[in-house]
């Protein structure tokens, strides 16, 4: 059974902006924004409590092409770049942990492997359809 979702205002979003930027202007005359808030940690843009499920959130992030994510991309290869003078050690570190007695170190050993071998990443799926 379908349920009937309550309009999303203004009040209820959170925007990430610069702390320089200004504040965009509220597009309904009388309202405010929830929060302002100036996280440069982050990749959100906005976010809201889902009016389905309020548990849940929803996130409005930049295009995987934008110039800003394009340079946060560039800043996060340069990271990955200067890894390689340090990977080996790396990998003879947790190569040797394989053979731990300590279960909990032999599952992030494995997940480390794995995600060293596969290439896998961690965290939200990237582009899209």
């Amino acid at each position: 059974m379908g349920k009937l979702k309550k309009r999303i205002r203004p009040s209820d979003i959170t925007i990430n902006i610069g702390k320089d930027a200004p504040i965009p202007e509220c597009p309904i005359p009388g309202q405010r924004w929830k929060e302002i808030r100036h996280d440069n940690t982050v990749t959100w843009l906005a976010f809201w409590n889902d009016p389905i499920n309020p548990k849940e959130f929803k996130y409005v992030f930049l295009e995987a092409r934008s110039s800003l994510k394009g340079q946060s991309d560039r800043e996060i290869y340069e990271k990955a770049r200067l890894l390689k003078d340090y990977i080996q050690g790396i990998r003879a570190a947790y190569t040797k942990d394989f053979a731990s007695n300590d279960v909990t170190k032999r599952q992030i050993v494995v997940a480390t492997y794995l995600s060293d071998k596969l290439a896998l990443r961690a965290g939200n799926e990237k582009g899209g359809s």
